[in-house]
């Protein structure tokens, strides 16, 4: 059996919706000016008048028919008449003329005046339109240049103010610096003063001993110089001599 080819089922997009584009407003006609009214009442005139004269003609080409078939008084004075009636009619329609011309130019005028006027509010209505756009243009241009400004600033600042810190920072670590070396000197002369003074006691006394111990040493040394080549037992004959001489003083004291 042949497979029978299942047919996919397309998915159709969804029709896409007219877009309707703002309506641009224009400025409404103005109503209908005195000068159209006028034409429009003497258009009808016109009309009127118009369908008097063509009866005048009618009556008078009758007048004229009848006073060609039968030349009497009577034909004659309704010729004459509707020839008359003709002429003031023609002329009422001339005179209707001239001023439905008049009244249309009047009119024609006032349509200019009046376009005149709606092409002014139009171009005011767009002007104001244009003036609110740029408005929000320029406000919204401003605020992006002020963000812009505002974040270069704010760059430009912080570079600035890092600056500043780094030479703050070298500059108080330099005082540091000088105050730890300046308090290390005067600690340094403080204890040197101090193991100054706790020492000279100690060295006075060694000294004083080694003075004291110094000075017989001295007196032998004196004394064996001025006596060189004796013999070993007349310098212990004269030491002992020496150490006798303190009781001299009795005896002499006796002799008194």
């Amino acid at each position: 059996m042949a497979r029978i080819a299942k047919k996919t089922k397309v998915a159709k997009s969804a029709p896409k919706k007219a877009v309707k584009k703002p309506v641009k407003k224009r400025a409404k006609a103005a109503p209908t000016s005195k000068a159209q009214t006028a034409l429009k009442a003497i258009e009808k005139k016109a009309a009127a008048q118009a369908k008097k004269v063509a009866a005048a003609k009618l009556k008078l080409t009758q007048a004229q028919s009848r006073a060609a078939a039968k030349s009497t008084k009577a034909s004659k004075a309704a010729l004459k008449k509707a020839k008359t009636a003709a002429s003031s009619a023609n002329k009422a329609m001339t005179q209707l003329r001239t001023k439905v011309r008049a009244a249309k130019a009047d009119a024609r005028a006032a349509a200019a005046l009046n376009r005149v006027k709606v092409a002014e509010a139009n171009a005011k209505a767009k002007l104001e339109k244009a003036s609110k756009d740029m408005a929000k243009k320029a406000a919204a241009d401003l605020k992006a240049a002020l963000k812009k400004y505002e974040a270069r600033w704010k760059k430009k600042r912080a570079a600035a103010n890092a600056k500043k810190l780094k030479a703050s920072e070298r500059k108080a670590a330099a005082r540091v610096k000088a105050v730890q070396k300046k308090a290390a000197s005067k600690a340094k002369a403080a204890v040197a003063k101090a193991a100054k003074k706790a020492t000279p006691k100690k060295a006075t006394k060694a000294r004083k001993a080694k003075a004291v111990a110094a000075k017989p040493a001295a007196k032998r040394a004196k004394k064996g110089a001025g006596k060189r080549g004796r013999p070993a037992k007349a310098k212990a004959a004269a030491g002992k001599m020496v150490a006798k001489k303190p009781a001299a003083p009795r005896g002499a004291r006796k002799k008194k």
